[in-house]
């Protein structure tokens, strides 16, 4: 576990499924029902966290397009920080997809009855990709219209310099 994290986050998602099996809402009848209900509980929380994301993205897109310069430096720290949060979740999914499709592609060692909840556990994982995928874009776009409008600024100051220095050094 990264240091960083607390031991009550981490395991978030194995206790709500702990509470459910203690009181008797969850009965898993195999290993796979169980890994179900785990991975669905992080896939819920992870779809949360892109949400979230998207809420921040939206609120960063509105200070581009209206204007702000304020400090690039910070700014541009809000919003690398968000596209890291977005490819942390996307590279989860990716992985988490690769791994549970090589579990179905193992169709021998999967029970009938358990492989359509693998399967759903990989379409979970595939969507938390592309949701965190089609954010980053849309992120991404914002990014490259805040630093086009940064070096736009930057062009038309140095002209200004170039200007006044002709001016002024004769």
């Amino acid at each position: 576990i990264n240091p960083a994290v607390e031991l009550q986050v981490a395991l978030r998602e194995t206790d709500s499924v702990r509470r459910r099996l203690t009181s008797g809402r969850l009965r898993p009848k195999s290993p796979f029902e169980l890994s179900y209900a785990i991975v669905s509980a992080v896939t819920h929380n992870l779809e949360r966290f892109i949400e979230d994301l998207t809420s921040d993205v939206w609120r960063l897109e509105q200070r581009v397009t209206g204007g702000h310069m304020g400090n690039p430096e910070e700014f541009l720290e809000e919003l690398f920080q968000a596209r890291h949060g977005l490819l942390a979740v996307r590279t989860m999914g990716a992985l988490g997809a690769e791994v549970y499709g090589r579990i179905a592609a193992l169709g021998d060692r999967v029970p009938a009855k358990d492989l359509p909840l693998v399967n759903d556990v990989v379409d979970q994982f595939t969507r938390i990709r592309g949701l965190a995928d089609g954010e980053r874009e849309y992120l991404q776009g914002v990014i490259e219209f805040y630093r086009a409008r940064a070096e736009t600024k930057m062009t038309i100051a140095a002209e200004r310099l170039a200007v006044i220095a002709v001016v002024t050094l004769p």
